[in-house]
C-alpha cells in the first residue's frame, strides 16, 4: 500500500512539474515577445553595442513596465548588403527559456548595411544573439515608452547635437517643432521641440490620438526637448498643446 502511495505521489509531482514547465514555455503572458519594425538606423539615439569594427549588435534599454529595448545590427559593407538575416531573442524564465527571432532585410546607408531598427518588448529579461554575439539587455533605461493602439512614442532626455537637417515649423507663437522623418513605411520620425515653456505633444494617426509630455530642459532660449521617437503604420499628425 505504501509503495502505491509513493508511486501515486511521484506521478502527481511529475504532472505538476510538467504543467509548470508548459506554462512558462507557452503562456502568452510570460513568453510573448512583441516586435515593432521602425525601418531606419536612427543613429542620433544613444545606442550601446557589442561586436567588432566590422559588425555590431546595438540596443537601448527602454522603460515600459515590462522589459523593452530598441534593437538593431549593422555590418560594414562598401559593396552590396548581405541577404535577409535574423536576430535571436531569448526570454529566460526560472525553468528554461523561450526564443523568437527578429527577421528583416538589410538596407544600405553609406558604407554600412543596417538590420533594423526594432522595438522589442517582453515579460521577462531579454537576451539578444546575432553572429556569435550574445548580450543581456541591461542598464538604466535611456527612454520611456508610451503607446496607444498603433501609435508608439519613445521619449528620450537626449537632445541631438545638431538640427541642421531637420524640418522646422511653428504651430503656435513661441513654439518651434523640428521633425526628421526617418521612414515612411512604416512611418518613423524623430521630434524635438523648442518653446518658451513646457508643452505637450499630440500625436494622431487615423482615429487614435496619443498625448505625451516630452522631457523639457532649460536652455538659453526657453526650453528644448529631448528626442521623441514616433512610429505608426502611416503618417502621424504632430500638434502641440501649450
Amino acid at each position: 500500500m505504501r509503495e502505491i502511495l509513493l508511486i501515486f505521489l511521484a506521478v502527481a509531482i511529475a504532472a505538476v512539474v510538467t504543467a509548470l514547465v508548459l506554462y512558462y514555455f507557452y503562456s502568452p503572458k510570460e513568453g510573448g515577445v512583441s516586435v515593432v519594425y521602425l525601418g531606419a538606423p536612427l543613429n542620433e539615439l544613444p545606442w550601446k553595442g557589442e561586436g567588432t569594427r566590422s559588425y555590431m549588435l546595438n540596443y537601448i534599454p527602454v522603460e515600459c513596465g515590462d522589459y523593452c529595448a530598441l534593437v538593431k545590427a549593422w555590418v560594414f559593407s562598401p559593396d552590396s548588403c548581405p541577404p535577409e538575416e535574423s536576430i535571436e531573442v531569448i526570454v529566460r524564465f526560472c525553468c528554461g527559456a523561450a526564443t523568437g527571432t527578429i527577421t528583416g532585410q538589410y538596407y544600405k546607408e553609406k558604407f554600412n548595411c543596417y538590420l533594423g531598427s526594432f522595438l522589442v518588448s517582453a515579460k521577462r529579461p531579454i537576451v539578444l544573439r546575432w553572429r556569435g554575439i550574445e548580450v543581456l539587455v541591461t542598464g538604466p533605461p535611456e527612454a520611456t515608452l508610451h503607446h496607444r493602439d498603433e501609435v508608439v512614442a519613445v521619449v528620450f532626455k537626449r537632445v541631438p547635437t545638431s538640427l541642421e537637417s531637420w524640418s522646422a515649423y511653428s504651430p503656435s507663437n513661441g513654439v518651434e517643432v523640428y521633425v526628421k522623418e526617418e521612414s515612411t513605411t512604416p512611418y518613423t520620425a524623430l521630434i524635438v521641440v523648442k518653446a518658451y515653456k513646457e508643452v505637450a505633444l499630440k500625436l494622431r494617426y487615423g482615429s487614435t490620438t496619443l498625448e505625451i509630455a516630452p522631457y523639457m530642459a532649460p536652455s538659453t532660449q526657453g526650453y528644448v526637448s529631448g528626442i521623441v521617437l514616433v512610429n505608426a503604420p502611416g503618417k502621424v499628425e504632430i500638434n502641440v498643446r501649450n
